[in-house]
C-alpha cells in the first residue's frame, strides 16, 4: 500500500473543514431548538411555559421544545391522584 502525503494531507484539512461546519451548525441550531416559545403572546401562556420548562423539572430544551411536555405534565397530575389517558 502506498500513500501519497500530499492526498493524505489534503483529506485530513477537509474532515477538519467538515467538523468544523458540523460543530457550526450545531451551535446554530442549538438557539432554535433548546427554548421553549410560549403557545401564545399572552402572560398566561408565558407562566405556564416557565412553570413547564423550569430548570428543576428536569427537562432537556428538546423536550421543552416538543412532544415532551405532555409526559411530565401527566406524571405531575398522576401524583396529584388523578389519572390521565392520551387521547
Amino acid at each position: 500500500m502506498t500513500a501519497a502525503p500530499e492526498f493524505l494531507a489534503r483529506a485530513a484539512t477537509d474532515l477538519s473543514n467538515i467538523g468544523s461546519e458540523l460543530i457550526a451548525a450545531n451551535a446554530a441550531a442549538t438557539a432554535s431548538t433548546t427554548a421553549m416559545v410560549p403557545a401564545a403572546g399572552d402572560e398566561i401562556s408565558a407562566a405556564i411555559t416557565s412553570v413547564v420548562c423550569r430548570p428543576r423539572a428536569g427537562l432537556s430544551g428538546a423536550e421543552c421544545a416538543g412532544v415532551g411536555v405532555s409526559r411530565p405534565v401527566r406524571a405531575g397530575v398522576k401524583r396529584r391522584g388523578r389519572l390521565v389517558r392520551g387521547r
